[in-house]
């Protein structure tokens, strides 16, 4: 049964991610980790974020092409937070990335954007 669910989950962000739908307008991602935020390894944690991010759009057969946004770590409290700018996106599909990338990647514990001027969206 659970094979049958991922299954219609995985459709449905194929199908999410096809042609644009809307009017396409910058957006702010940020990504909330519980993991300790160390200066000296900011380089690491971009670097790993978006070898993260390639293995999910990977995995579901959607393109990753470099420079499609700005990655950004950054000390949120004492813990890592990645910011990812992205200069035009649709917001309808955005959703669905973020859903995606919250669940896929482990060391995600909670996300929130905001795309042009709609309200922050979070997803736990």
């Amino acid at each position: 049964m659970i094979r049958f669910i991922e299954f219609f989950t995985i459709i449905h962000v194929i199908l999410g991610c096809g042609p644009v739908t809307g009017p396409l307008l910058p957006a702010m991602v940020a990504l909330f980790t519980d993991e300790n935020f160390d200066a000296a390894k900011t380089a690491y944690y971009k670097s790993l974020a978006t070898d993260l991010m390639k293995n999910v759009f990977s995995k579901y057969g959607l393109p990753y092409i470099e420079g499609w946004a700005q990655i950004t770590p950054r000390n949120d409290g004492g813990m890592v937070t990645i910011d990812v700018k992205i200069s035009s996106v649709d917001c309808g599909q955005l959703h669905q990335l973020v859903t995606l990338l919250k669940n896929e990647i482990f060391l995600i514990e909670y996300a929130g954007y905001r795309c042009g001027s709609n309200p922050i969206v979070y997803v736990r």
